[in-house]
């Protein structure tokens, strides 16, 4: 077999693995019971899967990575809430012996992880150094997620004791359920009508559904990506401006209410003035074509300092003392 046969067969490969891993996903979010712990309270929602609303997110961050471990918190936040808003709107119900049937399957289902998860609360327990008995409450949390099984915060800035504290009730909540213990004062009955699926496509996130965007066909509702990138389908008409009503409504999606956070206010007022500004395209088209004029397409989601590190004993051989922070001193220094 010639080298460029190898090379076509490893591409391949990888492709297979990455769409299986897309269906595998898709499988999951469709079918598999979401189960949520409220350490407040002591209850759990149990999520039926009836998706009827399914959005398409193309991540170029992969599954496990920090930047997605933290935007998924916020997806599965996004999906529960969205969820409860379309029931009460179509005054979703299900009956008694549906409900019964549901969270019975539902524990049998989850019955078979908690020896394992009764194991790794044991391993934090002995854990006597912070840093990682930290990690390792994280790596539980995660690996529960992972069986759809998540925690409500039990503060916006609680500290790993306190995860650890909610973790161990409500593997200990789980594994009551699991023993017969009776449910319905423990358990509410939820739809999860809505599903984010997440494509993991890479950095060539944006090349990755370029033949999509050309034939119509599975395009995704959301994306990510540079400012530069996204700026070609900006330019093709494919994006949304948030700043600009959508056609029938008459307020922009920005000057909505912040349900998320204080209803009195406007969505916009959540972000930091000058981050959102970032997001806007203002520029005008030197192909004739209309010029895109203080547009907002681009929500802030992170916010990073990047920072260089040298050496300064090689940076001293051609002559300059120290890193030259100045753009004009910098392209002066490049030939160097």
């Amino acid at each position: 077999m010639s080298l460029f046969h190898k090379l076509l067969l490893c591409v391949l490969l990888a492709g297979a693995v990455v769409l299986t891993y897309d269906l595998f996903q898709v499988e999951m979010g469709r079918q598999v019971p979401r189960i949520r712990f409220d350490p407040a309270t002591g209850r759990f929602t149990f999520r039926r899967p009836e998706v009827d609303v399914r959005i398409v997110y193309a991540s170029m961050f992969g599954p496990g990575e920090p930047v997605m471990r933290v935007r998924d918190r916020w997806i599965y936040r996004f999906e529960e809430e969205y969820s409860d808003r379309l029931a009460e709107q179509r005054g979703w119900h299900v009956s008694d012996a549906d409900a019964e049937a549901f969270v019975r399957e539902a524990i049998r289902r989850i019955a078979g992880i908690l020896p394992q998860a009764r194991a790794r609360l044991e391993r934090i327990q002995r854990q006597k150094e912070p840093g990682k008995r930290d990690q390792q409450i994280e790596d539980l949390a995660s690996w529960l997620g992972s069986y759809e099984v998540f925690i409500t915060p039990p503060a916006p800035r609680a500290g790993a004791e306190e995860k650890f504290r909610g973790l161990k009730k409500m593997v200990e909540g789980l594994q009551a359920l699991a023993d017969g213990a009776p449910w319905r004062q423990r358990v509410r009955v939820r739809p999860r009508l809505v599903t984010v699926e997440r494509r993991w496509q890479g950095r060539w996130v944006l090349s990755a559904n370029r033949p999509r965007f050309l034939t119509g066909r599975e395009v995704p509702d959301v994306i990510t990506g540079s400012k530069m990138e996204l700026l070609a389908l900006v330019q093709d008409g494919y994006a949304v401006p948030l700043n600009v009503p959508l056609p029938g409504e008459k307020v922009a999606p920005l000057d909505t209410p912040d349900t998320w956070g204080d209803p009195s206010r406007r969505w916009r007022d959540a972000f930091i003035p000058a981050m959102l500004e970032e997001g806007k395209y203002d520029f005008l088209d030197p192909d004739g074509r209309k010029g895109i004029k203080g547009k907002i397409y681009l929500p802030p989601l992170t916010c990073s300092t990047n920072i260089i590190f040298y050496n300064e004993v090689l940076f001293k051989k051609p002559g300059r003392s120290s890193l030259p922070f100045v753009r004009s001193s910098r392209r002066q220094a490049s030939p160097r």
